[in-house]
C-alpha cells in the first residue's frame, strides 16, 4: 500500500480502476494493487461450503416452499448493526438448517412454529493460561445447545466486532463450565448464543470479554 497526493488530480479517490485500487486510511489517500479474494480451503470452510450447496439443492425439491416464504414475510431479523432486514423463504430453510443439519445429520422441512431461544444467561469468561473458561446458568436443558464463537487475540482496549469473531464451538446447554484450550496470549471478546435442537432457531448473542496469560 502506498500514500499519495491528489489521486487522479482530485482531493480524494475511492474505487478500482483496472488493476489499482484507491482508498483512504486515517485521513490519508492510499492505492494498492488489486488483490484476488482468498479461499480458505480448511475443513471447516469446506465442510460449511459442501452443507451449504446440499441444502440450496434440497431447497429445490422442498414440498413446504410458500410456508417458508410465508414465514419469512413475518419474521424480519435484525442484523449486527441494528437494521432489519427482510430474508426469503430460501434464505431462512438454509439458515436454519446450516444449523441443525450439522447438529442432527437431519434437515427440518418445514419452518419452526415455535419462537427462538431465550439468550443465554450468566454468560461469564475467565482466562488462564492458554484458555477460557465459559460459565453460564441457562440453557440447561436437554434441548438447548450453547454455541461460542471467540474474536482475538487483539490489544487492550479493542472494542469488540462481531463480524470479525471465528465459530469456536457447540456444546450441549448443561455442559457449563465449557473451558477453551489451545488459545494464543491476548484479549479476547467471547459470544455465546443459545440453539434450539427443536426448530434450529437461535437466540441474540451476549458478549463477555476475558485475558488469555
Amino acid at each position: 500500500m502506498a500514500k499519495c497526493i491528489a489521486p487522479c488530480g482530485s482531493a480524494e479517490t475511492r474505487g478500482r480502476i483496472g488493476g489499482i485500487v484507491h482508498s483512504s486510511w486515517r485521513g490519508a489517500s492510499t492505492i494498492r494493487a488489486k488483490a484476488s479474494p482468498a479461499q480458505p480451503r480448511s475443513k471447516a470452510q469446506l465442510d460449511r461450503r459442501a452443507t451449504g450447496t446440499y441444502l440450496s439443492r434440497k431447497w429445490q425439491s422442498c414440498e413446504y416452499q410458500s410456508a417458508w416464504n410465508d414465514y419469512a414475510t413475518t419474521h424480519p431479523v435484525v442484523d449486527w448493526t441494528g437494521n432489519s432486514k427482510r430474508l426469503t423463504g430460501h434464505n431462512w430453510y438454509v439458515a436454519v438448517n446450516a444449523r441443525y443439519f450439522p447438529a442432527m445429520a437431519a434437515t427440518l422441512e418445514q419452518p419452526p412454529t415455535a419462537p427462538a431461544p431465550d439468550p443465554v444467561m450468566g454468560f461469564d469468561c475467565t482466562g488462564d493460561s492458554g484458555q477460557i473458561s465459559c460459565a453460564w446458568t441457562s440453557p440447561a436443558g436437554a434441548n438447548d445447545r450453547v454455541e461460542i464463537w471467540l474474536e482475538g487475540p487483539h490489544s487492550p482496549g479493542r472494542q469488540p466486532q462481531l463480524p470479525k469473531a471465528r465459530y469456536k464451538t457447540m456444546v450441549e446447554g448443561d455442559t457449563s463450565p465449557c473451558v477453551l484450550s489451545g488459545l494464543l496470549k491476548g484479549n479476547y471478546a467471547v459470544y455465546a448464543r443459545a440453539f434450539s435442537m427443536v426448530t434450529g432457531l437461535v437466540s441474540t448473542w451476549v458478549l463477555d470479554t476475558a485475558t488469555v496469560t
